[in-house]
């Protein structure tokens, strides 16, 4: 069985296009809004193998991607979202990140000042965060992803030698819990971590029931506990500029932000974050040079309705 999974829009929504050739007899195509219908349709049809699971980790990711857009189409304009923390105390069964900085024995000031680490991608049972901090720091992580066998990192690149700043990236087993996340809407923003604890900071609908986010966690880490949760205001930037941009235009121009791409000194090359986002060069540069035009269109045609209505 293979199969193909891809989007369009029809009468201006979106929706999955779904399409199977079993057995290379019969090519079955599926377009619904309800995508695990369609998933179960293929499934009892085929037997349980490596190709199948395949088949769901897509489906997933193209319904955390509707999921997504509809999320932007509803909330575009509202003004409200909630924000929760939440943390894994337990030492008998750390997140992977403690674990690694257990391993890593990085300094002890890391308790009060926990290493950050921004989600770069989600790419097969990995999931890959980026991780800027002192060069020292980011040796001892990456030698310690050596000894684990469900964590890889990449080799540190220097961002800043006089601050003997440096970035690297670490890349966990936890894609199902942020594919169930994607799937509900849900925007990891941070992640900070110690060898103690590793809390999640994320940002959400202000519908989504908050027990049921926690419960994806717990599947996994079961100590997962909520430390705080507040309703705060949406930046009116987010809703008027970036709401035009696809998903990979926002994950090229954030990538690129987070990176330095646009810092001076540059902090990545245009090679460095396609590497990152483990995609070519020139795909990566017309992503973010797409990107780039959407913003800078929405914003001067928000100066000009600005400029319209004080006239």
């Amino acid at each position: 069985m293979t199969r193909a999974v891809q989007y369009a829009r029809e009468d201006g929504c979106p929706e999955l296009v779904l399409t199977v050739d079993i057995d290379n007899r019969r090519a079955l195509r599926y377009m619904t809004e309800h995508v695990a219908d369609s998933a179960l349709m293929v499934l009892s049809a085929s037997p349980p193998d490596d190709r199948v699971e395949h088949l769901v980790t897509d489906t997933a990711e193209a319904l955390a991607y509707k999921r997504a857009v509809n999320y932007r189409e509803k909330y575009a304009d509202g003004d409200k979202m909630t924000e929760l923390r939440i943390a894994n105390t337990d030492t008998d069964n750390p997140h992977p990140l403690s674990q690694l900085l257990t391993t890593a024995d990085v300094d002890a000031d890391l308790e009060s000042s926990p290493l950050r680490f921004t989600g770069v991608r989600t790419e097969d049972h990995m999931t890959w965060y980026l991780l800027r901090a002192d060069q020292a720091v980011c040796d001892a992580v990456t030698t310690a992803a050596t000894t684990h066998e469900l964590i890889e990192a990449t080799t540190p690149v220097s961002v800043d030698d006089e601050k003997h700043q440096s970035r690297c990236q670490v890349g966990v087993e936890t894609a199902d819990i942020h594919r169930s996340l994607n799937t509900e809407g849900v925007s990891v923003v941070t992640v900070s971590a110690t060898a103690r604890m590793t809390e999640f900071l994320l940002h959400l609908p202000t519908d989504i029931n908050v027990g049921d986010i926690i419960d994806i966690f717990r599947t996994r880490f079961p100590a997962m506990h909520l430390r705080s949760r507040q309703t705060i205001e949406r930046e009116s930037i987010d809703a008027q500029v970036f709401t035009e941009l696809d998903e990979y235009q926002r994950q090229a121009i954030e990538t690129a932000t987070r990176m330095g791409f646009f810092s001076r000194p540059q902090g990545a090359t245009a090679g460095d974050i396609a590497n990152a986002l483990d995609i070519g060069r020139t795909t990566f540069t017309r992503r973010l040079k797409s990107a780039e035009t959407t913003v800078f269109t929405q914003l001067l045609n928000s100066q000009t309705e600005s400029e319209s209505i004080d006239d």
